[in-house]
């Protein structure tokens, strides 16, 4: 691949719930366009650390189908038996899969409640359900898990947007997928990561109805996802990189984020969102999370 060019991309997952299935198939949009070989790192939050292990695996399609089997009148009817059925189908649906793109998930310390960071290359296969039990271990969900004589909850509560992992990656661009109009990435991320890397945060929830929250797990408000995120990701794709040179791509990033400026601040933030950010403002007080 030639100097100058988007050769090296990481991908960041942010936790949103369900709204996962719009970040993921957003995300099949561009790795369609760019190719796996474009895609160095990958990190995920919460549920989206699915998102993050199935493009490590480059089964994207697997995980999308699990998303549809979602099918629930509304999260206070995902009972006992529900979870232990959706938790088989995800360790299925990883069953002979290879991780073949470093990946990061990120869960947090219950003790510390720090955010610790895990490379699931680096893993033991016995630990990687381990691990992917815990970063998405919000209460609803899987709730509290114990892994190395310590217990953990979802990396959401702690860091939702697991920057951090990348920044000593050699990368050309990195793009944040999250369901948050009012996020805008940290200045400390834009000094820390390495100088003249293109960096894009995406709301993939932008044009999804107003109705739909980070816990819809009806079918419909999952096929609106799904759609809301191949359609908008196709544009996102098909417009960034019309080539990949890196100065294009980046004069292509600030007017892509530009043309969203009005309607990301016409967009009211999910209120169960507004319960995680807290989390993450108190965390990034009790220490520098960059």
């Amino acid at each position: 691949m030639e100097a100058g060019q988007i050769n090296k991309i990481g991908i960041v997952y942010a936790g949103c719930g369900v709204k996962a299935a719009a970040e993921l198939s957003f995300a099949k949009q561009i790795i369609d366009k760019v190719g796996y070989e474009r895609i160095s790192v990958v990190s995920g939050s919460s549920l989206s650390s699915l998102n993050a292990y199935a493009t490590g695996c480059k089964c994207i399609n697997n995980v999308l189908n699990v998303y549809n089997t979602f099918g629930f009148n509304n999260i206070l009817t995902f009972n006992n038996k529900h979870r232990k059925e959706l938790t088989k189908n995800i360790f299925d649906c990883f069953d002979g899969s290879n991780l073949e793109i470093k990946t990061y998930v990120s869960a947090t310390n219950l003790k510390s409640f720090k955010a610790n960071y895990f490379c699931m290359n680096n893993a033991f296969e016995s630990h990687k359900k381990a691990l992917i039990k815990l970063s998405t271990g919000f209460p609803m969900y899987i709730g509290l898990q114990s892994f190395d004589n310590s217990i953990y909850l979802s990396g959401t509560v702690s860091d939702n947007y697991p920057l951090l992992p990348l920044i000593d990656e050699d990368l050309d661009m990195v793009i944040i997928l999250h369901a948050n109009p009012k996020y805008y990435p940290p200045l400390d991320f834009y000094k820390k990561i390495k100088k003249g890397t293109v960096v894009v945060d995406v709301d993939v929830s932008l044009h999804l109805s107003n109705k739909i929250r980070i816990f819809s797990v009806s079918k419909n408000a999952i096929s609106e996802m799904i759609h809301v995120g191949e359609t908008d990701g196709w544009n996102f794709a098909n417009y960034i990189f019309l080539d990949f040179a890196k100065n294009n791509v980046r004069e292509r990033v600030y007017e892509y984020v530009s043309s969203n400026l009005e309607d990301r601040n016409k967009k009211d933030i999910d209120g169960s969102s507004v319960i995680l950010n807290v989390f993450n403002v108190l965390y990034d007080m009790k220490e520098d999370n960059l």
